[in-house]
């Protein structure tokens, strides 16, 4: 028998794309899941109109020009769908749950990408699940997305953390991550596997395997054996690295496992304003990444501290040479105290800034 499996889908102040991923959510062909969305504090009426979704008064949509991707959330699924609304602190007994039900979880504050994962994570397993799928709302996700992803995990149950293959939702034949990254120790700057390649030159799997650090989050299944074994995400990051603190807590007890099979397409950015062009990263994302080499290092890998310390120091005069003195001002309150620095968290709701 297949194990009930939990999705867990993020949001903050994001609803269109979370509905354009439930839409393709709804099309899975695995036959025991339960949708859980965790919607982190919006102020844009995210719950509403979720809600609406599902009820079929709003409808979602597609930017893609591309007819594959299009072809994942068109025509709507059927609506209604049996929806669940509860806040952060309230309980709901499994029996209660009917097949098909979209929870929408209310949190009280904006806690961050491992925060809002883990009050998911711990509903989901209260209700019995036995795997655990961790989806950014900014994905679009094949039919045999989460199938192929168990059937990685159940051929081997070494595994705690599966990764699927993600592919940019704007560039479909370029890969974003064969599953997860290799984290460069000297930099605190991790080589996401595979990116930039078309997809049939990718090495095979179990080379990728070998390679990996830890698994990228915007597709990431977690084994009920590895979440009672290691426990929730750590949520002293806010943002980025808490995959990688999660692996370095297992103390290799488990494998990494990469499902080629699994296809997610992944609106790169989305979920935080990241980009690799520094101009146009937001300034939460930028802080956040600065932040947390400086605390994944302090943890994990003191010995190179002195080297990544360098590296942000280095970050610190490049971001007053581009003309961002709050950026740098803000680098160097991190540089005195990355455990005690408070992120300055964005008061307005900005889609492409969402966490």
């Amino acid at each position: 028998m297949l194990p009930k499996v939990g999705i867990i889908v993020l949001n903050w102040n994001n609803w269109r794309d979370t509905l354009e991923c439930l839409e393709s959510v709804y099309r899975l062909d695995y036959p025991d899941v339960d949708v859980i969305v965790c919607d982190n504090a919006s102020t844009d009426e995210s719950v509403t109109m979720i809600r609406r979704w599902a009820e079929g008064t709003v409808l979602s949509s597609t930017r893609s020009p591309d007819a594959r991707i299009r072809a994942l959330t068109d025509p709507p699924v059927q609506k209604p769908l049996p929806v669940a609304m509860m806040e952060e602190s309230s309980t709901i007994r499994p029996a209660q749950m009917t097949s098909g039900t979209l929870t929408i979880l209310r949190l009280g504050r904006n806690g961050g990408y491992a925060a809002g994962n883990n009050a998911g994570l711990r509903l989901a397993r209260e209700r019995g699940a036995g795997l655990f799928w961790i989806l950014n709302n900014d994905t679009v996700v094949t039919p045999a997305a989460l199938s192929a992803l168990v059937e990685r995990t159940q051929a081997d149950r070494s595994i705690g953390l599966c990764g699927s293959l993600l592919l940019s939702y704007d560039e479909p034949q370029r890969v974003q991550a064969a599953g997860g990254a290799v984290y460069r120790r000297f930099t605190a700057i991790p080589e996401i596997l595979g990116a930039g390649r078309a997809p049939h030159t990718l090495p095979s799997s179990e080379s990728i395997e070998k390679k990996m650090s830890y698994v990228v989050g915007a597709s990431l299944l977690a084994t009920a054996a590895f979440f009672d074994a290691v426990g929730a995400m750590c949520e002293d990051y806010f943002l980025y690295f808490e995959e990688l603190d999660w692996v370095m807590r297992s103390r290799g007890r488990f494998r990494l496992g990469f499902a080629s099979q699994s296809v997610v397409y992944h609106k790169e950015g989305a979920s935080a304003g990241s980009d690799a062009n520094w101009r146009t990263r937001s300034a939460i994302s930028d802080l956040c990444a600065v932040r947390s080499r400086l605390l994944i290092t302090r943890r994990f890998f003191l010995p190179y501290y002195p080297i990544v310390f360098a590296t942000i120091v280095a970050a610190f005069f490049r971001r007053l040479l581009r003309g961002q003195p709050e950026r740098a001002r803000q680098v160097l309150q991190i540089l005195s105290g990355p455990e005690s620095y408070r992120l300055p968290l964005p008061d307005e709701p900005r889609r492409r800034d969402a966490l």
